[in-house]
């Protein structure tokens, strides 16, 4: 029976490499099984996906899948999503995704940006066209909560009927056969398992603070929420560094990056990374803000944009620094002239896995950039962390 098995299991991945794929899982916290077809195999890093394969997500997993577009899938626990139809070359590329339960966040990539009118996702009682870059949903028993997060989404029913238009920090909901709620205030709070089953309209939250945003949540959409919340307070950071960084105040204009474009243009950033990293046992770390920080940040303009981050610094206590060093990745960024603003995932690192940045450009001239980076960290010789930091660098 044994070797039964691991013959199955050579010949499931024999013929992963021999198909063509669409992706892979890049990074898996907790458990998760990968159906394709009539097999059925538990999910690992690195293993390749195909156009019709089905993931569920375990309870308190969380699992994030890169596609050959770039576009960057994120699931929280108990979730169940699906490759419909995924299609990177040719005139016509497409992507579409199913949605089933639990929770999920999406970042588009370069078929969202060629060919938006090909990018769909579909829940239980919506279906998601996309004009933007960032998407997430919770999928309840009553209906499901879609979010956008940056440009815009449109949402419908699988019932018909009109569909709403969701810019940055907006949302809806979507009830069985019904048609979604007017645009409201995006809440975080709304990942919570007791939204997801009631089903209610939604209604602005009250404020976000550190004795009510864990209330009620199960681990892995807990984990999800928090970065939301995360992610708001860090805008609030970056409010204040913009500050410091005078004159450089206020975002660059469209036609001076529509510019850097046009003539291929390579600048570097230097400056400093701030946040928190997260051990494997839910430990967190403050960054220290000291010497020994330092962050790096290279973009080189085109009509195919690309960017390379370096970094190192210390976490913990200053009278008991941890020093995390020889860390980077690079991958393709999309720049967007309009809104001043980046976005890139990995495409290889050193010491980083899954890492992702965003930003926007400050100054009449890209004087300085101020955005957000996320990964999971290995550094040599150290225990793996989670990074949620924000950064500020000015142009060299």
């Amino acid at each position: 029976m044994k070797f039964y098995r691991i013959g199955a299991c050579l010949l499931f991945f024999c013929a992963t490499w021999l198909n063509a794929g669409v992706g892979k899982i890049s990074l898996l916290q907790g458990e998760a099984t990968l159906t394709r077809g009539n097999d059925s195999l538990r999910a690992q890093n690195a293993m390749p996906l195909e156009e019709g394969d089905l993931i569920k997500t375990g309870a308190g997993s969380r699992l994030q899948l890169l596609f050959d577009d770039k576009t960057v899938v994120t699931l929280g626990e108990a979730t169940l999503f699906s490759v419909t139809e995924y299609l990177k070359e040719g005139s016509d590329p497409k992507a579409k995704f199913n949605v089933a339960q639990g929770a999920f966040k999406v970042i588009t990539g370069q078929i969202g940006k060629v060919a938006p009118q090909n990018f769909q996702i579909q829940t239980k009682t919506a279906t998601i066209g996309i004009r933007g870059t960032i998407i997430w949903g919770v999928i309840g028993e009553d209906g499901d909560q879609i979010g956008c997060l940056d440009g815009s989404i449109e949402v419908g029913s699988l019932g018909g009927g009109e569909s709403v238009l969701l810019r940055p920090n907006q949302m809806s909901f979507v009830p069985p056969m019904g048609p979604p709620t007017p645009p409201a205030p995006l809440n975080p709070s709304l990942f919570s398992p007791e939204a997801n089953s009631g089903g209610a309209p939604m209604t602005p939250a009250p404020p976000l603070t550190s004795e009510n945003q864990g209330e009620g949540m199960g681990s892995g959409i807990q984990e999800l929420a928090n970065q939301l919340i995360t992610q708001a307070n860090n805008q609030r950071q970056l409010q204040q560094i913009e500050e410091n960084l005078s004159p450089v105040m206020g975002l660059t204009p469209a036609s001076y990056i529509e510019n850097l474009i046009a003539q291929n243009i390579s600048l570097e950033y230097q400056g400093n990374i701030h946040g928190t990293v997260t051990d494997m046992s839910s430990n967190t770390y403050n960054i220290l803000q000291n010497g020994d920080n330092r962050f790096t940040l290279g973009i080189n303009f085109g009509s195919n944009s690309s960017f390379d981050v370096f970094m190192n610094f210390e976490i913990g206590t200053p009278m008991a620094p941890t020093y995390l060093s020889e860390l980077g990745f690079d991958g393709d960024l999309i720049v967007n002239p309009s809104t001043s603003s980046f976005a890139g995932e990995q495409n290889s690192g050193m010491g980083v896995s899954g890492g992702s940045i965003s930003g926007v450009f400050n100054g009449s001239g890209a004087n300085s950039v101020t955005g957000a980076i996320n990964g999971e960290l290995s550094p040599p010789s150290s225990p793996s962390y989670i990074l949620n930091g924000t950064f500020s660098a000015i142009k060299q």
